[in-house]
């Protein structure tokens, strides 16, 4: 079994599919270079991925405590995609697996909350 099949079959973390932890990852990208990003700017992210299935995705992602929707305190309509401390302990899992099997992670840095 790989890394990411350990992970979404883990009983630690609710069972994400594919297309969640594709999400998932892309908006680590954001959050670890301290970006913000709306639930607007996710759905454009992955062109191989419909927009109605990134925003089921991003909603079956906050029901599982994975990502939080916070209204911008600007304009309510904006939704802003927060981390929350099971995505924190998700990926810090994550990167102590990359690390005990000595695989470098494709982005130089593993996510800081």
């Amino acid at each position: 079994m790989n890394l990411s099949q350990e992970l979404r079959y883990s009983q630690t973390f609710p069972p994400l599919d594919p297309v969640e932890e594709h999400l998932l990852n892309m908006l680590s990208y954001f959050w670890n270079e301290g970006k913000k990003i709306t639930v607007l700017q996710a759905m454009r992210l992955p062109n191989t991925i419909s927009n109605t299935t990134v925003h089921r995705r991003l909603k079956s992602l906050q029901m599982k405590g994975l990502i939080e929707l916070k209204a911008s305190n600007s304009d309510n309509r904006i939704k802003n995609i927060l981390s929350t401390q099971l995505t924190q302990r998700y990926f810090d899992t994550l990167g102590r697996a990359l690390t005990a099997a000595n695989i470098e992670p494709s982005n130089s840095k593993v996510f800081e909350h």
